[in-house]
């Protein structure tokens, strides 16, 4: 999908959208974190189940977009959240989200930094 105006969505290519969330029995929706002006019009689709979010810029910070995350949540659709994510977000990540239906996908770039991302993790559990 190309970016465009909430409007344009909604015009163009929401309905087709739709028609394909009702394809399978479980369905994905894939959006970037500079999209989530879309996010209403995604939530109200009731074939979609999941929702993955990706933070592409390491300088943008997950609380940016945690009321969005919380909405996505609050819906009742899990979230899938990928990114290159700071000890901060991470620290927002785990005080602000329920866990219940939420997968973290870390993009890591070398051993060390996995390293450092599952030593985050075992410590907020």
């Amino acid at each position: 999908m190309f970016l465009f105006s909430a409007g344009l969505y909604e015009e163009f290519a929401m309905t087709i959208d739709e028609k394909i969330s009702r394809i399978a029995n479980y369905n994905l929706f894939h959006m970037h974190a500079t999209s989530m002006l879309l996010l209403d019009y995604i939530i109200g689709m009731k074939g979609i189940q999941i929702i993955q979010v990706s933070k592409e810029e390491e300088s943008f910070k997950v609380e940016n977009i945690i009321g969005d995350l919380l909405k996505i949540q609050a819906s009742g659709k899990c979230l899938i959240l990928k990114g290159r994510f700071t000890t901060d977000d991470f620290e927002v990540i785990n005080k602000r989200l329920d866990r219940r239906g939420l997968c973290i996908q870390p993009v890591i770039k070398n051993v060390n930094e996995a390293n450092d991302v599952i030593e985050i993790i075992d410590s907020a559990s």
